[in-house]
């Protein structure tokens, strides 16, 4: 009968167990022995986090504000967000925010390790986004940022560093089109001027 072939089987393994008892005791204890060595000779690392609200009607200025949104463009929009955040701009904010982009010791391993080539700055920023982690929420318009590092107050600096430069960001990308037609306008309006000026004339 398979039912009672299972049981049997089931009563082999604990036989084996029970007499192998010590063997097994003892690899749990070596897993457990090697997991916690591993674990105190790792140094310390702490994580940071923020949150950030996501205005969902910057996405699109020249849209009404209540006109119909696709579904999927919630997370459209903050997949595109999160992407922002991670980019090396806001990562140059986030270390001039900090001030490490004056730290002689970052600079020096820069130097040791470039040979003093290319742009120091972007080199920075790509070490300084290893321990950033983004995480747009599915559900709704928060984003939370963490930061680790092995010192705290960096983590902690870093993780509302990276969200004031993301603002700073964010109000460029909204702002510098605005700012673009304003200096197109007034360029169109005093060649007309000039036009009314001379046909007066």
């Amino acid at each position: 009968h398979p039912r009672k072939h299972l049981l049997m089987r089931l009563d082999d393994i604990m036989l084996v167990l029970r007499a192998r008892w010590r063997v097994v005791a003892t690899a749990i204890a070596a897993v457990v022995a090697a997991a916690l060595a591993i674990s105190l000779l790792l140094p310390a690392r702490y994580e940071a986090t923020a949150t950030v609200l996501v205005d969902m009607n910057g996405a699109d200025p020249v849209a009404a504000q209540g006109a119909f949104r696709p579904a999927g463009s919630l997370s459209t929009h903050m997949a595109t967000q999160a992407d922002i955040m991670k980019s090396e701009e806001v990562a140059i904010g986030a270390l001039r925010i900090v001030g490490l982009d004056q730290d002689a010791e970052w600079q020096r391993q820069w130097r040791e390790r470039t040979g003093g080539q290319g742009s120091f700055e972007s080199w920075l920023a790509g070490r300084v986004l290893r321990g950033l982690d983004v995480r747009p929420s599915r559900d709704s318009n928060v984003m939370t940022i963490g930061y680790t590092s092995p010192d705290p107050e960096l983590s902690a600096s870093l993780a509302n560093a990276f969200v004031r430069s993301y603002v700073e960001a964010s109000l460029r990308i909204k702002v510098d089109p605005a700012k673009q037609f304003n200096a197109f306008f007034a360029e169109r309006s005093k060649a007309l001027r000039d036009e009314l000026e001379a046909a007066k004339a």
